[in-house]
């Protein structure tokens, strides 16, 4: 048996709710607020009490296009904490999560269903032509100072989603970056390979002067 604190468990709930109303995969998710996707998945994993972190309720509310109350039930729950039992199941297109959470009805404990959800196993497939044009774009912009003092990855999803034409979407981002950092030599972008990101400075693509 889990027991989450009601906050935590609200707050994993609506978080998982609209981001999947945005479109955004765990992994681009995890891009746009600076963290590692393992952490996403955590978080939104009903048999884990990992949580997403208040203090960055504001963070949430600009990447999925909300306001911090909608991050909470309308209606808070009544007990301080939440007692669940929960597995998932994982397919190949998505793992299901399933539980129970006890609930005391006239005095008594008495377990309840909850609505299970599924998070899909997404696999975005990216046309070479777009990424080749994803890593000229970040290039220019690279040669051109544009991360010279720090960006994040959301303001540079922004940035690039207003100079880009066709489809586009944080994985095209990704992609064209892990390319972009693991092509060039000086200068570089840190840290390297693979959409990298910060801990908690949400600071992820900096231009390493050293030398110049």
């Amino acid at each position: 048996m889990l027991v989450y604190p009601s906050l935590d468990y609200e707050l994993n709930t609506q978080v998982r709710i609209h981001r999947e109303a945005n479109g955004y995969t765990q992994e681009e998710f995890a891009f746009l607020i600076g963290r590692d996707v393992a952490d996403i998945v955590k978080y939104e994993d009903l048999t884990t009490t990992d949580a997403y972190d208040f203090n960055h309720i504001n963070r949430y509310a600009r990447v999925l296009r909300r306001v911090p109350k909608d991050f909470v039930f309308e209606v808070s729950l009544l007990e301080n904490d939440i007692k669940i039992e929960a597995r998932k199941t994982e397919y190949k297109t998505k793992t299901t999560y399933r539980g129970e959470r006890q609930l005391t009805i006239d005095g008594k404990p008495q377990w309840v269903k909850l609505e299970p959800y599924s998070i899909p196993n997404d696999n975005i497939t990216i046309e070479p032509n777009d990424l080749a044009r994803m890593v000229v774009l970040l290039d220019k912009l690279l040669i051109e100072g544009y991360f010279r003092d720090g960006v994040t990855g959301y303001d540079l999803f922004v940035h690039v989603g207003t100079l880009w034409s066709g489809g586009f979407c944080a994985k095209l981002l990704i992609e064209g970056l892990a390319v972009l950092s693991g092509r060039r030599k000086r200068p570089k972008l840190l840290p390297m390979r693979k959409a990298p990101k910060t801990e908690e400075k949400w600071i992820l693509y900096k231009e390493d002067l050293k030398g110049h």
